[in-house]
């Protein structure tokens, strides 16, 4: 996955409510995002941070840069992370206090 600035994109001036675009390099995420999708982000604050359950973001941990949808966790203080692919793999739980940084996924870009 990288990271990719914004700069000549043109959507930002349409008033889409991102900040970066992180473009995904696996299939993780497949069916809901395609390898190759551009994903549209919006920055959170990590100080003041609450989570969507269901939704998917992508987060830097101390562990690398993992997009996941996020769903509570019965363990206090931990969230559980869920790759689409496979629903039926073991979903991963981890500590809030691992998670450096966090970015909604507000929207897609795709080519055909």
């Amino acid at each position: 996955m990288e990271t990719k600035d914004l700069t000549g994109l043109g959507l930002k001036e349409k008033g889409l409510p991102f900040d970066v675009v992180t473009l995904l390099t696996n299939d993780d995420m497949y069916p809901t995002f395609h390898k190759g999708d551009k994903l549209l982000c919006k920055k959170l604050d990590i100080e003041d941070l609450w989570y969507q359950y269901g939704q998917t973001y992508v987060l830097e941990t101390e562990f690398g840069r993992l997009i996941r949808k996020v769903y509570k966790s019965k363990i206090e203080n931990h969230i559980v992370l869920r790759a689409d692919k496979d629903k039926h793999t073991e979903q991963t739980s981890i500590p809030t206090s691992r998670i450096l940084s966090a970015s909604l996924v507000v929207g897609l870009i795709r080519y055909f």
